[in-house]
């Protein structure tokens, strides 16, 4: 049977637009494989890359698809939570997608759970050949793999719910590591964590020097 990777692979040669979901488990998985196990005996329903942009702008979107940073320094220092909290807003966004055990073919209708513990409305038509979440009618179905069966929508109602952004993130989401990692170290990291700003902020982002590849250079700063 085929992997995930290979399946979304093959989805992706018939016009289906699964890059953003397949950035989302590689860059997730490839920080901790373990955590693949995630998907071991589940359903998961993958939503085309037009169901991400309808909840997410690009800046968000390469957030959460984007590889996950560890810094030695930031990790010594202890203050630098971005890692783990980068984590969680993908493995929160996987969960969504998964629900326990298998779900196709002819099949009653009844209400799922996701392993962020949301119901989700489903049913089965066509005789097993189309699947139904929340009104939301798959595209391919009944895919199997060698973890468990997949099906493909485009436009998962649930997608966008319980994640929240605030300045890092964003800063994070345009590659701006380095002038994140700055604050930090300058313990001035509550500029952009948090909402509990009295005022709206504008950040100034100094372009990192070509001279200096690990960051900003103390003339910019």
């Amino acid at each position: 049977l085929p992997s995930y990777q290979h399946l979304i692979y093959d989805l992706n040669s018939k016009s289906q637009s699964l890059d953003l979901v397949g950035a989302l488990f590689n860059s997730t998985f490839a920080s901790n494989p373990r955590l693949e196990t995630i998907l071991q005996n589940k359903t998961v329903f993958l939503p085309v890359d037009a169901n991400f942009l309808q909840y997410f702008n690009q800046v968000e979107l390469d957030y959460l698809t984007g590889t996950l940073f560890y810094d030695e320094e930031m990790a010594v220092l202890k203050k630098f939570k971005h890692s783990k909290e980068w984590l969680y807003d993908k493995l929160f966004l996987i969960k969504k997608l998964v629900v326990e055990g298998f779900h196709g073919g002819i099949l009653p209708a009844k209400d799922l759970t996701n392993m962020n513990g949301e119901i989700l409305e489903f049913h089965t038509e066509e005789s097993g050949a189309l699947m139904v979440i929340n009104g939301s009618n798959s595209v391919y179905s009944n895919l199997v793999y060698n973890k468990g069966v997949v099906h493909t929508f485009q436009d998962l109602d649930f997608l966008g719910h319980g994640i929240s952004f605030n300045a890092e993130k964003y800063l994070l989401g345009l590659n701006c590591f380095h002038f994140v990692k700055e604050l930090y170290v300058r313990n001035l990291q509550h500029l952009i964590i948090g909402e509990d700003h009295q005022n709206n902020i504008t950040i100034f982002v100094p372009e990192d020097s070509g001279n200096d590849l690990f960051g900003l250079t103390r003339s910019g700063l």
